[in-house]
């Protein structure tokens, strides 16, 4: 049997959202909401006589704002927002407290696990120096080549050696630090002309089972063309990163905005 196709709709929880870059063939997933909120507001203008209610109301200037919550990052969907050229391979990573340990003899030297693309200057040394039998991690300076000093500062080569006091021998050590590494994407950030970015087409998509037959009702919103409005950005200790972002729709230049559907599919198209 057919799904029975509702002219009425509930909705519960949130959908997907996806754009289509200016240009582009196939829409790119934006996010899996968190929430998607869209706002339709209608300026109204009154004239008044003696009266206390109004002669008229017209309705004037008409806006749609877009607030899209997710969790979820694309680089080639935020290179498009922002008006930047696509991501192309990533140029460096971190290494997190790489641990290590300095030589009980001479030379007093620790090469890094990725020391062969070691950027300097990137070096953040914590060293475990002992004082009364009780460990202290302390974070040590970055010297010059012939100027290190037990208990208080190294030197690194460019290539990522290490080089300790000699009374240094025998401490643990961790090393945070930047190393080349191509195997991510990245998106170079430059500054951009005002009203320069593309605008572009979004759809939000969600389901619903019916209460009728146990179809999944689904509603589509489509607008042909929106624009950027900012994203933000919060990271929390002990919760997970939140984006949000706004955009604001309006029409394509041939006066369309888009469209909204609603439509039952097949009963074993559970959500």
């Amino acid at each position: 049997m057919a799904a029975v196709q509702s002219p009425t709709r509930i909705n519960f929880g949130v959908g997907r959202a996806f754009v289509k870059p200016a240009g582009g063939a196939v829409y790119l997933p934006y996010a899996h909401c968190q929430e998607f909120n869209l706002d339709h507001k209608i300026d109204q203008k009154e004239i008044y006589d003696e009266n206390g209610y109004p002669l008229a109301v017209f309705d004037a200037h008409r806006s749609l704002d877009l607030d899209i919550k997710h969790y979820e990052l694309r680089l080639d969907v935020l290179a498009n927002d922002l008006g930047q050229a696509a991501p192309v391979a990533s140029t460096a990573a971190f290494s997190w407290d790489e641990p290590g340990t300095v030589p009980a003899a001479t030379p007093y030297t620790v090469t890094l696990a990725n020391g062969a693309t070691f950027i300097a200057g990137t070096l953040e040394l914590l060293v475990f120096v002992v004082n009364g039998g009780v460990t202290y991690p302390v974070p040590y300076a970055i010297v010059a080549a012939g100027s290190e000093v037990a208990g208080k500062a190294a030197s690194v080569s460019a290539l990522g050696v290490i080089t300790f006091a000699a009374g240094d021998a025998g401490l643990k050590i961790q090393s945070t630090y930047e190393y080349g590494n191509t195997l991510g994407t990245e998106m170079s950030w430059t500054n951009q002309p005002q009203n320069s970015a593309a605008s572009y087409a979004f759809l939000f998509a969600k389901r619903d089972k019916s209460p009728v037959d146990g179809s999944v009702g689904q509603l589509i919103i489509a607008l042909n063309a929106v624009r950027f409005g900012g994203i933000k950005s919060a990271y929390k200790e002990g919760a997970e990163t939140v984006y949000e972002r706004t955009l604001k729709a309006f029409a394509d230049p041939t006066g369309a905005i888009g469209n909204i559907q609603f439509v039952n599919t097949s009963t074993n198209n559970a959500p």
